[in-house]
């Protein structure tokens, strides 16, 4: 069978998933460095042996490069790559990428979270958009509860305010390297998009998943796991993890308390809101995913099969490594709220010393802004996975004469008849 470009995209990007998250949750900016120089190393060598049975620009030609991987692009993003690489070859590359003042097309954002929700279940579960230009975003809290018969009165408007949760979009700043070789920018623009989309989206992916589910809140998206409650003790930004919630098995008494909790009003917690089975996931680390929930959600069924992720509800069980070990999260997936694009002419990419120029490769920085946060303080729990136990399949042992009853026979016990 042949391999395609997706399919060496694919397999670098499970090579170098783990040391991405790993760098993320660390924090290090030179572990971060180093696992996204990395990774880019390896999809440029991809780019290049994808792009290896080059074409001219004919029909025929465009139809191999669509086969190939590469988007046939727009006039906008042709332009934006032909001259990101005259200012990449210049004689004085950093001062020409510092005077580059072509706006990356909202079209290229839009192909990267495109690619970023195919490819990460929890991203694409989510609200996550594009939100490129925008600075604020008004996100509604209470999706489906807003519409009342009657006059406006100050209790209505008070709810129909208390249900907007207000995200500034451009607060925090997500960079990704992007390290370009000479070879790649002699295949062309849309040999280079490809580069961008693939390096993009996975670096990107790792930052903002890691965001999403343990941000702070401090120069970060507020993850899932942390209280965003009113009387929350946030300190110099950064908002407090939850309390764990124990949990010991995932039966249906226990899950239908802890949805219980996710049935709260955000604005008066005294009302319920209905909540959609289909809209739960639970997220867990990989370890805890194989050691603790597999087991826990697998079951030996009479024929001899076994049936693997039942929970008594039609929750989606999704692993990420951006949570520890014996944590997990359980939630709303629609109430957690993630944008991230491009602002304006400037900004987006621009020269970096601090990773590394090699004769033939330069190293720049790609820049885009966004925010995320969980809508309300009820949407999502932060559970202690620790203890959890495996599942089993409960047995009745009825008595030999309910057994006997209810097969309408004949009872067979040890009363004979004398001679």
């Amino acid at each position: 069978m042949k391999i395609t470009s997706a399919d060496l995209f694919a397999k670098v990007k499970k090579q170098h998933a783990a040391s991405l998250a790993d760098a993320y949750k660390s924090g290090d900016a030179d572990q971060m460095a180093a696992a996204m120089t990395a990774y880019f190393d390896a999809v440029n060598d991809a780019v290049l042996e994808a792009a290896a049975e080059r074409c001219s620009e004919d029909d025929q030609a465009r139809a191999a490069l669509i086969a190939r991987g590469a988007n046939v692009l727009t006039p906008e993003e042709s332009l934006y790559y032909s001259e990101l690489a005259k200012a990449v070859c210049a004689p004085d590359p950093k001062a020409a990428i510092e005077n580059f003042n072509v706006a990356m097309p909202e079209t290229i954002v839009e192909r990267v979270v495109a690619t970023i929700k195919k490819e990460h279940p929890l991203l694409d579960a989510i609200t996550f958009m594009n939100t490129s230009y925008l600075t604020r975003f008004l996100a509604n809290a209470k999706p489906g509860q807003l519409a009342k018969w009657g006059p406006i009165t100050d209790t209505i408007k008070q709810e129909l305010t208390g249900a907007l949760t207000e995200v500034n979009v451009t607060q925090c700043k997500l960079s990704a390297f992007m390290c370009i070789s000479m070879d790649l920018v002699q295949l062309g623009p849309a040999w280079m998009d490809t580069y961008v989309r693939e390096t993009l989206s996975e670096a990107l992916a790792a930052g903002i998943e890691t965001g999403v589910v343990a941000g702070t809140g401090k120069d970060q998206p507020i993850g899932m796991n942390r209280d965003v409650s009113k009387t929350a003790a946030v300190v110099d930004g950064a908002y407090p993890e939850q309390t764990p919630t124990k949990i010991k098995s995932l039966d249906p008494a226990g899950m239908g308390e802890l949805i219980k909790k996710l049935a709260r009003d955000p604005v008066d917690s005294n009302k319920a809101r209905s909540v959609d089975a289909n809209d739960l996931i639970l997220i867990v680390n990989p370890f805890d995913y194989w050691g603790k929930i597999m087991p826990a959600t697998t079951l030996l069924l009479p024929g001899g099969q076994y049936a693997r992720d039942v929970l008594p509800v039609p929750a989606k069980i999704i692993q990420s490594a951006a949570l520890d070990e014996g944590r997990a999260v359980l939630g709303l997936a629609p109430y957690y709220f993630m944008g991230i694009g491009t602002m304006g002419k400037t900004g987006t990419i621009t020269a970096d010393d601090s990773v590394k120029f090699l004769e033939d490769q330069r190293a720049y920085k790609a820049k885009l802004q966004g925010n995320g946060r969980p809508l309300d303080h009820f949407a999502f729990l932060y559970l202690d996975v620790s203890e959890l136990t495996a599942a089993t399949l409960p047995v009745t042992v009825l008595p030999a004469a309910s057994v006997a009853a209810a097969d309408k026979t004949p009872s067979t016990g040890s009363e004979q008849k004398g001679s």
